[in-house]
């Protein structure tokens, strides 16, 4: 099979999460005086809210999709997941110095 190009009508917008997003289904051009003709971006377009980091998939009708997994949203579970595994080590660490110091009942610290 031969490599087709799919992707001329695929736009990548950017702007805030506060920006109306193109696409819009009104007669009227947007606040920004920018008219975007539906037609001119296809599915597969993106819009990124720079302030947020979400993005948005377009899939030919408003409104458009957010996509759930961006980076930020790997970098928080990420976070939580390091920070459970550090307080669950330093459970293990005062256990087992305490069993090896013979001082079996000691309060075992759990905060950090």
């Amino acid at each position: 099979m031969a490599v087709k190009l799919e992707a001329s009508s695929i736009k990548r917008f950017r702007g805030l999460s506060i920006d109306e997003k193109p696409g819009r289904p009104v007669e009227t051009a947007s606040a920004d005086g920018i008219a975007i003709d539906i037609e001119s971006f296809g599915v597969g377009s993106e819009f990124i809210e720079d302030d947020t980091g979400h993005r948005y998939r377009w899939n030919g009708s408003w409104p458009w999709v957010r996509q759930e997994q961006t980076i930020e949203a790997l970098f928080a579970e990420l976070s939580t997941q390091m920070s459970e595994m550090t307080d669950i080590l330093r459970v293990i660490q005062a256990a087992t110095a305490t069993q090896a110091n013979g001082a079996f009942g000691a309060a075992i610290p759990t905060g950090r």
